[in-house]
C-alpha cells in the first residue's frame, strides 16, 4: 500500500483493528496479475435493504481498492469483476463501495468509469470541504475570508490560545467532544477507549490541537493525517461558554498552518451535508476558511 499515491489511513489494517473483533465480519483481499500486486481492498458484510451487502469502507471515513499507479480502464473493469465473482461466492446481494472526492485522487477516475459501466448507480452522494494548501503559509492563511480572520484575531484579544496536544489531553477531550455532540442529542464515533488505541497504533497520524483561555478547556481539534498529501478535521469541538468565542475560527487556521508545514496539500474540513441535504451554514462557515466543494459518492451495485 505504501507504493500507491491514493493509499490512507483508512485503508490500513492497523487502523481498521481498534473495532472489536466481533463487530464486523471483514475481508482483506488483495489482487495480482501475473505476480504482481495490483490492488488491494477491505470490506465488511453488513445487513442491507435486500439482504446481505459488501461494503467499503467499514468503520472508517474512505475505502474501495487501492491500486498500483497507471492501471488502465481494462484492469479496473477486472478488479470489480472478480470483485463481484467474491461477493456472490459469499452469498451477496449488493456491493457497496465509497468513491474518493477528486483532491484524494491522483490517478484519475476510471474505478468510478468501470462501477457506472457495470450498472451501478450513485446510491447517496455527500458534500466535502476541502482547503488547497498551495503557496506560503501567509497565501494559506489569506484564504480565510476577512471575516474569520477577524474571528480568529478576536479570540486572541480574548485570551483564548492554541496549543498541541498529547494523549494525556484526550480524556478532557473527549468529555468537551461528548458534551458538544450531546447538545445535537448525537454521541461520537469513537470511544475514549477507541481514540487512545488509535493513538497507540497511529501515533504519527493523530494529531490533537486545544484551545485555552486562562487555563480552561474551550476547545478543540483532533485531526487524522490521512496520507501524505491529505490532513483531515476528524472532530472539532467548543465548549458552551462565553470564553469559547470565535475558537472555531482560530482552531482551524491553526490545523491548516500545521498541515501545510507537513508537506499537505489539501486539508479536509469534512461532510458538510446529511443524507445529500447540504447544510447551508456549515457550507458558508467552511468556504470562510477557503475550503472548496468536492462531491463524496456511494455507489451500489446490484448482484442479483
Amino acid at each position: 500500500m505504501d507504493a500507491s499515491p491514493d493509499g490512507l489511513l483508512f485503508h490500513r489494517l492497523s487502523f481498521l483493528a481498534y473495532h472489536p473483533p466481533d463487530r464486523f465480519r471483514e475481508h482483506h483481499l488483495k489482487a495480482l496479475r501475473d505476480d504482481r500486486l495490483v490492488g488491494i481492498i477491505s470490506l465488511a458484510e453488513e445487513d442491507g435493504e435486500g439482504g446481505r451487502e459488501l461494503r467499503s469502507p467499514y468503520g472508517g471515513s474512505f475505502g474501495g481498492w487501492v491500486t498500483a499507479a497507471g492501471l488502465d480502464g481494462d484492469e479496473h473493469e477486472a478488479l470489480l469483476e472478480a470483485l463481484v465473482v467474491h461477493a456472490r461466492e459469499l452469498g451477496c446481494t449488493a456491493l457497496c463501495l465509497g468513491s474518493l472526492p477528486a483532491p484524494y485522487r491522483t490517478d484519475g477516475e476510471w474505478a468510478d468509469f468501470a462501477l457506472r459501466r457495470r450498472g451501478a448507480r450513485v446510491a447517496r452522494q455527500e458534500i466535502t470541504h476541502v482547503v488547497p494548501l498551495d503557496g506560503s503559509e501567509e497565501d494559506v492563511r489569506g484564504r480565510l475570508r476577512p471575516k474569520a480572520r477577524r474571528s480568529a484575531r478576536k479570540a486572541e484579544r480574548l485570551g483564548t490560545a492554541v496549543r498541541a496536544g498529547g494523549a494525556d489531553d484526550l480524556p478532557a477531550f473527549h468529555d468537551l467532544l461528548v458534551a458538544d455532540r450531546a447538545r445535537l442529542d448525537a454521541t461520537p464515533t469513537h470511544t475514549l477507549a477507541e481514540l487512545q488505541d488509535l493513538t497507540r497504533r497511529r501515533p504519527g497520524d493523530l494529531r490533537l490541537f486545544l484551545a485555552e483561555n486562562a487555563g480552561r478547556l474551550v476547545g478543540g481539534v483532533l485531526t487524522f493525517c490521512c496520507s501524505p498529501r491529505i490532513g483531515m478535521d476528524f472532530y472539532s469541538v467548543r465548549a458552551d461558554v462565553p470564553e469559547a468565542e470565535r475558537c472555531v475560527h482560530l482552531l482551524p487556521e491553526h490545523c491548516l498552518v500545521d498541515a501545510r508545514a507537513r508537506g499537505h496539500a489539501w486539508f479536509d474540513l469534512g461532510t458538510s451535508s446529511l443524507g445529500g441535504e447540504p447544510i447551508p451554514g456549515l457550507c458558508r462557515f467552511k468556504e470562510s476558511l477557503g475550503a472548496l466543494p468536492f462531491v463524496r459518492a456511494t455507489w451500489r451495485l446490484e448482484l442479483d
